[in-house]
Parts: C-alpha cells; structure tokens; sequence
C-alpha cells in the first residue's frame, strides 16, 4: 500500500509545473529529485556488484565444479537511516553530505562456506578492471584475533568485567 503512495508522489511531483511555486517549494521538490536520482543510483550500482558477483559464481561453477558462494545479499540504507546517521554524527541534512559523508549507503554481503572462499571471492572481484578497492576492512582477522584474546583471558582466569572497562 505505502508502495502506491510512493508512485502516487512521485506522478504528482513530475506532473507539477513548478514554475508557478515559490522558491522554498521549488527547492524542496528540485532536492526531492535528486535525492530519488541518488537512490537510483545506489540501487543500480547493487545490481551491477551483485550482477559481477553471480557471473563469478557461475565461472567457478562451471570451472572447478563447485561454488563457493553460498548467497548474496544487498541492501540500501532507507532514508529514516540515512537520516538518523547524519544527525547522530551531527552533519547537516544535505545531498551533498549524504554523498561524501556516508560510506555506507548500499551493501552487499556474501556469504561463503569456507573463509578461504571469501578472500578468492574478493581477489577475483578486485581484478577487474572495473572494481577500485577504497577501502578494506578484514572482519576475519580481526573476529580470529578477537576470539584468541578471549580464550587467553579465560585461561587466565580474568573475570569478563574487568576488560570491560
């Protein structure tokens, strides 16, 4: 139902001559534009990743006869999020900050069976000549380092609150 309204809005905003309009409205319709520009896209930049990510699973299918990816998942931030995260960081609420500010807008997870699936995933992704890596954060390692920490402190016997602190 909040689907129709959605096209409802938007029919009603391009059907606007907004020519006749003051220019706060304007402003706020001509941003509302832009914002839904934006979100297209993000939504369209997922589909290409996605689209890569299940071209390689067929490949690694079809060549090693198995298939490491076990699913993909994308999500786009909705904008109560995006919104909510500007204002958490107390950044003012505009396309361009949404834009240089959030690094985190779309994602993709996939999921493989086994860890050394995800780094071949990755460097299969990264050798195209279309991927740029900006930024790499290794949540492996750093889970890996993080459950060692935690044996080693309950070998020693420490109680859990006072690392908390």
């Amino acid at each position: 139902m909040s689907e129709n309204k959605n096209i409802d809005l938007d029919t009603m905003i391009m059907n606007t001559d907004i020519s006749n309009l003051d220019s706060q409205t304007k402003s706020k319709i001509l941003s509302l534009l832009e914002y839904k520009e934006l979100q297209m896209y993000y939504t369209c930049a997922l589909k290409e990743v996605k689209t890569k990510i299940e071209v390689l699973s067929t490949e690694f299918n079809v060549q090693y006869k198995r298939n490491p990816i076990s699913s993909i998942e994308t999500r786009l931030k909705s904008t109560e999020s995006i919104i909510t995260k500007l204002r958490k960081k107390n950044i003012p609420i505009t396309l361009k900050n949404i834009k240089e500010q959030l690094s985190d807008i779309a994602g993709i997870r996939v999921i493989c069976s086994y860890i050394d699936d995800i780094y071949t995933i990755a460097d299969a992704l990264l050798k195209q000549d279309d991927i740029v890596l900006i930024e790499k954060k290794d949540y492996i390692v750093n889970l890996i380092k993080f459950q060692k920490l935690k044996l080693l402190r309950e070998w020693w016997g420490v109680e859990r609150d006072a690392w908390h602190t």
